[in-house]
This record gives structure tokens, C-alpha cells and sequence, in this order.
């Protein structure tokens, strides 16, 4: 990111408050002010298909089908995942495997695909009319970041980004041509703080449940527009609080909730591979969840009351949410209220395909990320995290991909390439193989691990 207007006297904002400055996010955790980290390259988003898949899709042992929908992984008697149905332009086809299969569909698509296969809980499934093949709490422990949006925060001075003003042919210029500008900034997102909350620094160990995002842009008719299609908050609400400052420079904060306590869960709203999941994140659920929130809410009024930006006249709306008129302004019922209507995701769904013991109740995939129970089945994704991480997940969803293509490389590069079956029947308990020399009825093939 080359666009920082406002990232000084952010930094100073912690300092007044008594945190370090430009913390590592990526580092051991501690509390503290810092940038915001990103994936690019020459300011455009370095993302997995950039930086590693465009340069092999040519590969002659990689193929890339666009317009398809996977829609049902096919497991045999033995329970072991033998190919995959799938629609390609409309139409239905089947691709067999040889070796395994990978799921990396993400935290709502990889446990769907699962339970539309038979994989899941069994009481669930049988209601929708699916055959149960293993039962499993696929698509349950839904972890998620979510948070307040504090605005408008308005400032005196130019500098904020404003979307009307600002989002021009110059931008476009500096952006496509130099790498450089505000369009660099990835949602305006300049930079981060992580706090812990009273509760969590009385338990003795300061691990930060707080993320607070700063945003230096203007309120405006184009970003209420966003928000009301992003977050799904109400037009009116947005109206009333937004439209007395449209054209006003200001910034914007965004305390979310990193380690909630609330879990929610994925579920199929029936058997047709073509709808959509049914998804309940219980936000709020859990009230430690709520009162962690409104101290972020008020710890951000901190940050808006320092000098660093006192100084450019930095001033929270004075205007009440009409939903929240009955309490006073700014007190914690107020920001109890604020908080329910004012909420929203920041999406990094994680958990619903949980790692851990096979003994543990709560793991669908092992150790080695292969699905309990399924044989040639892994689930490579932000799923696994059996808890999420207390910041973006964008970097560790990335570990466990090159993690995972490790697990699966090492796993092949031991198993002998072909097998003689009298070798196998005399030591079925050392020998790992793949191919068998010859083919009979009862033995085709065997995978020990």
C-alpha cells in the first residue's frame, strides 16, 4: 500500500494511549497499534491465483474447468471417496479418481459439498432425505470475526478519501500505470490496532480479543450505498446517521470481535447441490461477546478524543441511531443497542470442518487434514481451524494450503509405486503401497497407512 494519509497520527493516537506503534502483526502476539499487511504486488492483490496458479494453469498435468459446480463426492461401500459429480455448463458429468481427492471449497462450500455426499451429522441429513454414510459435526463450531462500523467521525482536513471526490481518472491512472494511490488501499483499510479487554487481561495472559480496523474515509452517499448492500444494516438507519454529513471529510473505526465465544453453524437448506447453505454465525449469542464489543466501542471514543487527531478536529456523530433514541447517548446500553444494528461481518469464516482427534467429538479431518472415516478424502481449507486465529486469516489459509500440499507430497513420496500381493498378505502391517502386481477379486488395491 503506498496511500497512507492518516497512518501517523494513528500511530500517535496509540502512543497517547500507551501502546507501541507499528507492531508485527504477523509476530508474537501483543497488544499494540501497527499497519495493515496485505498480499501484493505492485499494489494490486497478490492473491493464490496471481502469485502461484495463472503461471501453472498451462501445465500439462493441471486442469482448470471454469463454469463448474461440484456437486456430490461419490464414496463407495468401503467408504472411500472414489470421484466427484459435477455440473460443467449445465451439464452433469463425473470425473473418477485414482488417488484422493482435495475440498477446498472454504468454510460454507466445503461442508456443504460433505453433507450433500452423505458426510455429516446423521439425524440432520436423513430429515433432508440424504443416505448418512459417516457421521460427522461437519459444518457445526462456525467462527468468525465480526464488529461495530463507528460512524461518521468527521475531521477538518482534506486528507480523508472521499469516494465522490477522490475516485477519478487520476486514481485509475496511478493505480493501473505506477502501482501507487488510494486504490492500493484494500476497503480503504489503513491500519490495525489489537487490544485486550478488561476480562481477558484479569485471566493473567494478554492475548488480544480485539482488532480494530482504521479507515480513513469520508462519509457519503456512494459509501452508505456499500454498506447497506455489503453489510445488509437498514437504509433509514444509515440515512438518518450519514445523510446530515455527505460531503464532510472523516475516518471511520471498526472494533471486531477475534476470539468470539459465540459459535454458529452451517447447515444445507435441502438436497438440491444448487441452493445455498443455510448459515447462522450467532453473532451476540454469546453475552461475554457483547460486552467485550461495547468496551472496543468505547476504548475507539479514546482514540477519537486524542490529540493526534483533536488536532484535525476529529468529532463522533452527535446524531443517536433513531432505533436507540431511548437511551442515553453514548452510555453502554446505548452502545449495547448501537452495537446490534450496527454489526456486521468482516468475512473470515473459519471451524466447520474442524481438525483434532479422531476420539475429540467436534473434528471432521485429522492431523493430516484426510476426513475421519472417508478414505482419499482431505479438506484443505479455512475450515480445518479447529479455533480461529485472533487476525485476517488471509495469510494463515494460505499456510494450510502449502502445509496441506506438503502432507499429501510427503504421504505419496512413501508409498511403493507397486506391490507384489504375496508381499501384502505376509506383511500387511509394514508394507504401504499403491498398485498390486496382480489383480484378484478380493484384492485390487491397498492403501495401508
Amino acid at each position: 500500500m503506498s496511500w497512507k494519509p492518516l497512518l501517523d497520527r494513528f500511530f500517535r493516537a496509540g502512543e497517547e494511549l500507551g501502546y507501541k506503534s507499528d507492531i508485527d502483526a504477523n509476530g508474537p502476539q501483543t497488544a499494540g497499534f501497527g499497519s495493515f499487511e496485505v498480499t501484493q504486488n505492485r499494489g494490486q492483490r497478490g492473491s493464490t491465483y496471481t502469485t502461484i496458479l495463472r503461471d501453472l494453469q498451462h501445465n500439462p498435468n493441471i486442469r482448470i474447468l471454469t463454469y463448474a459446480q461440484a456437486t456430490k463426492i461419490s464414496i463407495d461401500q468401503s467408504k472411500k471417496a472414489n470421484g466427484v459429480y459435477y455440473y460443467h455448463h449445465g451439464i452433469k458429468k463425473f470425473s473418477a479418481v485414482s488417488k484422493e481427492i482435495i475440498l477446498s471449497c472454504g468454510s460454507y462450500d466445503s461442508p456443504k459439498l460433505l453433507m450433500l455426499s452423505g458426510v455429516g451429522p446423521k439425524n440432520e441429513l436423513e430429515l433432508l432425505g440424504i443416505k448418512p454414510k459417516v457421521n460427522l459435526p461437519v459444518g457445526k463450531n462456525l467462527q468468525d470475526h465480526f464488529g461495530s462500523f463507528i460512524f461518521p467521525i468527521t475531521i477538518n482536513s482534506t486528507i480523508s478519501f472521499s469516494i465522490e471526490r477522490d475516485f477519478g481518472i487520476h486514481a485509475f491512472y496511478e493505480y493501473f500505470s505506477k502501482g501507487l494511490g488510494l486504490m492500493t488501499v484494500p476497503s480503504a483499510v489503513d491500519g490495525q490496532a489489537f487490544m485486550s479487554t478488561s476480562d481477558v487481561k484479569e485471566s493473567g495472559k494478554d492475548w488480544p480479543n480485539i482488532q480494530i480496523m482504521f479507515m480513513p474515509i469520508s462519509p457519503s452517499k456512494a459509501l452508505k450505498d456499500v454498506l447497506v448492500k455489503a453489510l445488509y444494516l437498514k437504509p433509514k438507519v444509515m440515512s438518518d446517521i450519514m445523510d446530515p454529513y455527505d460531503g464532510s471529510d472523516g475516518i471511520m473505526l471498526i472494533p471486531l470481535i477475534v476470539r468470539p465465544k459465540g459459535v454458529g453453524e452451517v447447515t444445507l437448506k435441502d438436497k438440491n447441490p444448487f441452493s445455498d447453505p443455510l448459515i447462522d454465525p450467532k453473532f451476540l449469542h454469546h453475552s461475554d461477546d457483547l460486552k467485550a464489543l461495547v468496551e472496543a466501542m468505547k476504548f475507539v471514543m479514546k482514540i477519537v478524543e486524542t490529540k493526534a487527531f483533536q488536532e484535525i478536529g476529529a468529532k463522533f456523530t452527535t446524531i443517536p441511531l433513531s432505533e436507540c433514541k431511548t437511551y442515553k447517548f453514548r452510555s453502554n446500553s446505548y452502545f449495547e443497542c448501537y452495537a446490534r444494528h450496527m454489526l456486521g461481518t468482516v468475512w473470515h469464516p473459519v471451524g466447520t470442518c474442524a481438525m483434532g482427534k479422531k476420539s475429540d467429538r467436534k473434528s471432521v479431518v485429522d492431523s493430516q487434514l484426510r476426513v475421519i472415516g472417508v478414505g482419499g478424502l482431505r479438506v484443505i481449507d479455512a475450515s480445518i481451524m479447529p479455533v480461529i486465529v485472533n487476525a485476517n486469516t488471509n495469510a494463515p489459509t494460505i499456510m494450510i494450503g502449502e502445509k496441506g500440499a506438503n502432507m499429501i507430497l510427503e504421504h505419496w513420496s512413501k508409498q511403493h509405486l507397486i506391490c507384489n500381493y504375496k508381499e501384502i498378505l505376509l506383511n500387511s502391517d509394514k508394507t504401504k503401497c499403491y498398485y498390486v502386481l496382480r489383480k484378484s477379486k478380493k484384492l485390487v488395491m491397498k492403501i495401508l497407512e
